[in-house]
């Protein structure tokens, strides 16, 4: 094995400068100038498998983040060394491992497994279009598979009934189809509709008119807790019984625009919020207590993501001074603990879209621009899919999780909105074309 790397001009070849790493059954996309190099088989010896992922910019190779599955003898497809696909092949725990992975120039993401694992196979095409065939499963194999939608944007959004106050900073609670949105602003208002699949419904109010709310629950049982009035902060907690608003024990600490997680009124999570906090508090039906601080202190986070409290998901924010950030962190009853960022970093994303392992941020703003950009997490990786129709900022949202969510109102960058619109993911998917 070697780490030789030769250019061809048309008419002969030229040797250049090394890969950092031996190997041997190396899958690679890109051109000549730019290029990605990834894993392969490094030792003539024992198993020696690699995830080992090396870019080239026309004269030198530079080691970056490796796959996350040693493996060879795999396709390869994609046409630049930002968008490469890696499907099948064989690591050292499956001699006909079905495993995909897609690299968007920084990271590789685990997507949708072939139906038929298998190694020495081959692949071509892009990761939006791209086809495996032939391979040992072991015993050679005709079968071939086509992929389709990796790295386009899927899903889509459709229109939606309209709220009827048009407002920002809205405290979004449920699902797709039973969904409440309290609270928001400019002016603040106390305002609290509810959704039912077909129209928005203005039910009774809060009692203490605020936006950015922590939010967590159902439609029939909610807790709205702290958020900003016209004046300050406060710690004011209420809770929602299907039919009206009472307040209940108040935050130990006064914030605004935190994260919420929870299943109900009786057992959530805050986390979060300004004046900028990393402080955490957890609610157990009738008191708060402070438990570990998340490792990032910000504001105007994705009103956070989580059906229950002992499981939640905090990405994107406002840092001090004024940075917007891309950080993700996983709560586990216990801990927070840092993961893979969003692609976009951003500030006030529409939350309450899903859980720590499944869960979708839409819209916000990056500091420059308010944006339309939608991410879906999948437990590891945020993947970037459609935009929504308008962009905006401080938008509610509702959602059980990374296939459905319903985004409604926020702040346009020149007028608040009472669009709403729902998402309907085009799940990711490999489709056979035929088999031996």
């Amino acid at each position: 094995m070697a780490t030789t790397t030769e250019i061809w001009n048309g008419t002969n070849w030229t040797e250049v400068n090394d890969l950092n790493k031996k190997r041997r059954n190396i899958r690679g996309a890109g051109t000549t100038t730019a290029m990605v190099a990834y894993a392969g088989f490094n030792d003539p010896g024992p198993l020696a498998f690699t995830a080992d992922t090396e870019l080239w910019n026309g004269t030198n190779w530079t080691e970056v983040n490796n796959m996350n599955t040693a493996k060879y003898n795999m396709a390869g497809a994609g046409q630049s060394s930002t968008s490469a696909l890696s499907a099948g092949g064989e690591t050292s725990a499956d001699p006909t491992s079905a495993l995909t992975e897609q690299w968007n120039g920084t990271n590789w993401t685990e997507i949708n497994d072939l139906n038929t694992g298998r190694f020495g196979v081959t692949g071509n095409g892009s990761v939006t279009s791209a086809l495996v065939f032939g391979g040992s499963l072991p015993g050679y194999t005709t079968a071939t598979e086509e992929w389709t939608g990796a790295g386009a944007p899927v899903g889509a959004f459709s229109t939606a009934p309209s709220l009827n106050t048009a407002r920002m900073n809205i405290g979004g609670f449920g699902i797709t189809t039973a969904a409440l949105a309290v609270g928001g602003r400019d002016p603040v208002v106390a305002s609290n509709e509810q959704y039912n699949g077909t129209s928005w419904t203005e039910l009774g109010d809060l009692n203490t008119a605020r936006h950015s709310v922590s939010s967590a629950g159902t439609t029939t049982s909610a807790l709205a807790s702290g958020g900003e009035t016209s004046t300050a902060f406060v710690a004011v907690v209420e809770e929602w019984n299907g039919s009206a608003w009472n307040e209940t024990t108040d935050l130990n600490t006064a914030r605004g625009e935190g994260g919420g997680a929870g299943e109900s009124a009786e057992a959530a999570l805050v986390f979060g919020g300004g004046p900028v906090t990393a402080v955490t508090e957890s609610w157990n039906g009738s008191a708060w207590t402070e438990v570990n601080d998340m490792n990032t202190a910000r504001i105007q986070t994705t009103s956070g993501l989580g059906k229950v409290y002992t499981a939640a998901l905090a990405s994107g924010g406002r840092a001090p001074p004024s940075s917007y950030v891309a950080v993700t962190e996983l709560w586990n009853g216990t801990n927070w603990t840092e993961v893979n960022n969003l692609n976009t970093g951003r500030s006030s994303g529409a939350g309450q879209t899903g859980t720590n392992a499944s869960a979708q941020v839409a819209g916000g703003y990056t500091g420059t621009a308010y944006t339309g950009a939608n991410e879906n997490w999948n437990g590891v990786s945020w993947v970037e899919v459609a935009d929504l129709s308008t962009a905006r900022s401080g938008a509610g949202g509702a959602g059980a999780n990374s296939t459905s969510a319903l985004i409604f109102g926020g702040y346009t960058g020149t007028v608040n909105t009472t669009a709403t619109e729902e998402w309907s993911d085009s799940t990711i998917a490999t489709k056979t074309i035929s088999t031996d």
